[in-house]
């Protein structure tokens, strides 16, 4: 049995991380004068003098600093522009914690220098992102939604998840720009026309269902099925949808890739409907691939050290705890938990 190491952290609210995050942001702009600099550092000294919880914020962000130094010039800039952007024009507390998320601060504070570690798998490229932004449908880190559509469908947003409802006279669609979503399609027996065909599309596919329950997920450089119920029309092109290239039956899962290309996965190492109801459950799964989904449902940064990323995992995992989960994997397993600040952890091995 081993235990966690961890560095000791601060309780320091969200509101005021929040706000260190957006000073942060822009004095590393790289957008300002001198003159403008020195008056924006002057501010910033005000507002730590203000409140205790200001230093606090400001004392835990320092503590990952040091990763925004590798950031370059244009991605700083595009960080600034991005977040004066949305204060601007949206104004709104939702918004703004959009904007930090895809900054890669999470909202709570991991570095800026996220925007260039988009292969990871976890950050959004930086154009789905901005289409996503104005989505009509979106989750935060950590928080799960169902809507209802009026067409009677049922859509369940997993965490940090953006979708569009696009319907028309003659067919529904919904885009999905990041994320994970569970439909069960409504009968649509209120339209006029009759029932309208229903797709998904998401970066590298477009789907049909045909009188169905399943799951679609958005990966990095794939798109994710799987199919409950019903059966899924994989459709090649941009086409009528009248020819498809394949049929994808209840209880099978497939990987779509940027040519659209289908692969049938034989083995799934955990639920990927588990997440419905706030859980995830693995079989024999990956260590490695544990801890990413897990860091899908936290904010900031968490990482597995690749020499311990093999090790195989069963178990129950609540997601709306995952500290909870994060320390039965210490206690099981012959790793421990660094924690640099509760945003910043790594699993390495003992």
């Amino acid at each position: 049995m081993s235990s966690a190491s961890s560095s000791a952290s601060r309780d320091v609210s969200s509101d005021a991380l929040d706000q260190a995050i957006a000073w942060i942001v822009r004095l590393r702009s790289g957008m300002l004068d001198d003159a403008a600099q020195r008056r924006l550092q002057q501010e910033v000294q005000a507002w730590r003098q203000a409140a205790p919880a200001h230093e606090a914020a400001w004392q835990e962000l320092q503590a990952v600093e040091q990763g925004f130094a590798a950031v370059q010039a244009t991605q700083r800039a595009h960080a600034a522009r991005t977040l004066q952007t949305v204060v601007h024009h949206r104004g709104t507390r939702q918004s703004r914690r959009k904007a930090l998320r895809v900054l890669g601060w999470g909202g709570v504070g991991v570095a800026v220098g996220a925007l260039s570690l988009s292969q990871s798998g976890w950050q959004p490229g930086w154009r789905t992102w901005s289409a996503s932004l104005a989505a009509d449908h979106a989750t935060a880190v950590g928080e799960r939604r169902s809507i209802t559509l009026p067409d009677g469908t049922r859509v369940a947003l997993n965490t940090d998840t953006a979708i569009d409802v696009r319907y028309t006279e003659t067919q529904r669609t919904i885009v999905l720009h990041r994320g994970e979503i569970f439909i069960q399609t409504g009968s649509d027996g209120d339209h006029a026309g009759g029932r309208r065909r229903f797709f998904v599309r998401t970066a590298q596919t477009r789907l049909e269902a045909i009188g169905t329950g399943f799951l679609v997920q958005q990966e990095a450089q794939h798109t994710r099925l799987q199919v409950a119920q019903g059966s899924v029309a994989i459709r090649a092109g941009e086409g009528d949808g009248n020819s498809s290239d394949l049929i994808a039956a209840a209880g099978e899962a497939w990987r779509i890739d940027a040519q659209g290309r289908a692969r049938a996965l034989e083995e799934i190492a955990f639920d990927a409907t588990a997440w419905l109801d706030g859980a995830l459950v693995a079989r024999q799964m990956r260590l490695g691939d544990l801890v990413a989904q897990l860091a899908r449902h936290r904010r900031g940064w968490l990482r597995c050290d690749p020499a311990i990323a093999d090790l195989r995992v069963s178990g129950v995992f609540q997601l709306d705890d995952t500290d909870r989960a994060l320390a039965s994997l210490v206690q099981t397993l012959p790793i421990a938990m660094v924690s640099h600040t509760r945003y910043w952890v790594t699993l390495q091995p003992m």
